[in-house]
C-alpha cells in the first residue's frame, strides 16, 4: 500500500482512493513472480453519524471488495470507491472516515497487515485490527452495497472525478449480492 485518500466528488459523492504498489509476490509457486494473480482488495470504512436514530449506533460501517485479474510488481495502481452523496447528506458524514482498513488476498492467501493498511481511530496492532473487523462485520450488513467500486458507480460521477485511468487495473466484474 502506498496511499489512501478521501475526497468529496460531484453531487456530494465521497470518493476513496486506495493506491497500491505491490513489492513482492507472497506466493512462492506463482506462475510469474513479477505478477500477482487473482488479487482481492477490501476497503472497510467507519463513519461517525452526527444524529443517529434513538437506539442506533453512532458508527456506520461500509465495505466494498474488488477482485483484480493480475497486477504487476512495482507498478502503481489506483483503486476507486464511491459512496452516494445522498447517504453523506442523510447521515451528515465527514469526508474523512472515523476509521478505515484495507485488506488484501493474493490467490486466496491473505497478505499480512502493515501499519499503512489502517487509519483514523484504528489501533494499529493485531488486537486493534481484529477489534475493528469484528465491529465492522456486525455493522456492515445494514449498508451493504452502498460503497461501490469504480465500475459500479454512475458514469457521470466517475467522469467528473478526474481519475487516473491509466492506473486502474483490470477487474473481474461482479455485482454485489443483495
Amino acid at each position: 500500500m502506498s496511499n489512501v485518500r478521501f475526497d468529496r466528488g460531484p453531487d456530494d459523492w465521497m470518493m476513496a482512493t486506495v493506491q497500491i504498489s505491490p513489492e513482492r509476490n507472497p506466493l512462492p509457486d506463482a506462475r510469474d513472480e513479477d505478477y500477482m494473480d487473482d488479487v482481492l482488495l477490501t476497503l472497510t470504512l467507519c463513519y461517525k453519524v452526527k444524529n443517529p436514530a434513538e437506539g442506533q449506533s453512532p458508527l456506520s460501517f461500509y465495505r466494498s471488495t474488488v477482485r483484480m485479474v493480475s497486477i504487476e510488481q512495482s507498478k502503481r495502481y489506483s483503486l476507486y470507491f464511491f459512496l452516494p452523496g445522498v447517504i453523506r447528506d442523510r447521515d451528515e458524514l465527514d469526508v474523512e472516515p472515523f476509521a478505515w482498513m484495507v485488506e488484501m488476498e493474493v490467490s486466496g492467501t491473505k497478505v499480512g497487515m502493515s501499519l499503512d493498511q489502517a487509519g483514523g481511530e484504528v489501533q494499529k496492532d493485531k488486537e486493534g485490527y481484529d477489534n475493528f473487523l469484528s465491529q465492522a462485520s456486525s455493522g456492515v450488513q445494514e449498508n451493504e452495497g452502498l460503497l461501490v467500486p469504480v465500475y459500479l458507480a454512475p458514469n457521470h460521477i466517475v467522469d467528473s472525478s478526474r481519475l487516473r485511468y491509466t492506473e486502474v487495473p483490470a477487474f473481474y466484474r461482479f455485482e454485489p449480492e443483495n
